[in-house]
C-alpha cells in the first residue's frame, strides 16, 4: 500500500509542478449531492491561448476550451450519478474531457474509464484531477483527434459501451467529424450521454446524428442546471 501511495504522490507532484510551471494552476472546491471534489484548472486563460496560437500542430488556432470548468460537465456528472447507471465492468470513454471532471466523478463506479482529448496538456490536467479525487493512478489516457478517425475501421476492443461528452457541439464545422467519431467509437447497444448548453446551433448536430441512424432522447431537466440539457443517444440497431 505504501508503494502505491508513493507512486501516486510522485505522479501527482510531477503533473502538478509541470502544469503549474507552464500555466499556473488554481484549485476550486465543487460540491453536489454531498460529494465534494477538488478541481484543478488553468489559472491564466490568456497564457493558454497564446500557447495554442503558437502551436504549429494547431493550424486553426483553436481556443483552449479545455482550460475551463464548464457547466455542461457539472450537469452531466450530476445527472449520471443520480441515475445509478451500472457502469461496472463497462468500457467508458469521455470525449473532449478537458479537466476530466465527468470521467473523474465516475471513478468509483466500477467502470473502465478512458479520458480522451485532442490536447496533451488537457490529458495531464485530467489525470491530475483524477488522482486527487479518486486516490488512484488514472485509468486509460487517450490522445484522440476526431479528424483522425476517418478511414479508421472500428474494432471491438477499440469501441465503448458508454461515451460521455459535455459541450462538444459548439462549431458547425466539426459536426460531421464528431458524428463519424461517435459512430466509430460506440459499440452496438451502447449509450452516448451528452450534455449541451441549449445552443440553437446544436440542433444541426442532432439532425446529423439522426440522419446517420441515431436516436436522440432529451432527458428530464436538472433543476440546478436550467441552461443545460442532457441527451441519451443510441444507434438504431435492430433488436435493441
Amino acid at each position: 500500500m505504501q508503494q502505491i501511495d508513493d507512486i501516486l504522490a510522485s505522479r501527482f507532484d510531477s503533473l502538478y509542478h509541470w502544469l503549474n510551471s507552464k500555466y499556473g494552476l488554481s484549485e476550486i472546491s465543487y460540491t453536489f449531492d454531498n460529494s465534494t471534489y477538488r478541481v484543478f484548472k488553468i489559472k491564466d486563460f490568456e497564457l493558454a491561448l497564446e500557447e495554442a496560437i503558437r502551436d504549429p500542430g494547431n493550424p486553426n488556432n483553436r481556443s483552449p476550451y479545455w482550460t475551463e470548468f464548464w457547466p455542461s460537465a457539472k450537469a452531466l456528472s450530476a445527472f449520471l450519478l443520480r441515475q445509478n447507471i451500472d457502469f461496472h465492468g463497462k468500457n467508458v470513454i469521455e470525449l473532449g474531457c478537458g479537466l476530466g471532471f465527468t470521467g473523474t466523478s465516475l471513478g468509483q463506479s466500477g467502470g473502465i474509464i478512458t479520458l480522451s482529448d485532442r490536447e496533451p496538456d488537457a490529458l495531464k490536467l485530467a489525470e491530475l484531477n483524477w488522482i486527487v479525487n479518486n486516490g488512484q493512478i488514472a485509468p486509460l489516457i487517450r490522445q484522440l483527434d476526431w479528424n483522425h478517425l476517418y478511414g479508421w475501421p472500428p474494432k471491438p476492443d477499440e469501441q465503448y459501451d458508454y461515451i460521455l461528452a459535455a459541450d462538444v457541439a459548439y462549431e458547425i464545422e466539426i459536426f460531421p467529424v464528431l458524428v463519424h467519431a461517435l459512430s466509430c467509437l460506440l459499440r452496438d447497444y451502447g449509450d452516448i450521454w451528452l450534455s449541451e448548453p441549449n445552443r440553437p446551433i446544436a440542433n444541426g448536430f442532432f439532425l446529423q446524428l439522426e440522419a446517420k441512424g441515431f436516436t436522440v432522447e432529451k432527458q428530464e431537466q436538472l433543476e440546478e442546471f436550467p441552461n443545460v440539457s442532457v441527451y441519451r443517444i443510441r444507434k438504431d440497431t435492430e433488436g435493441y
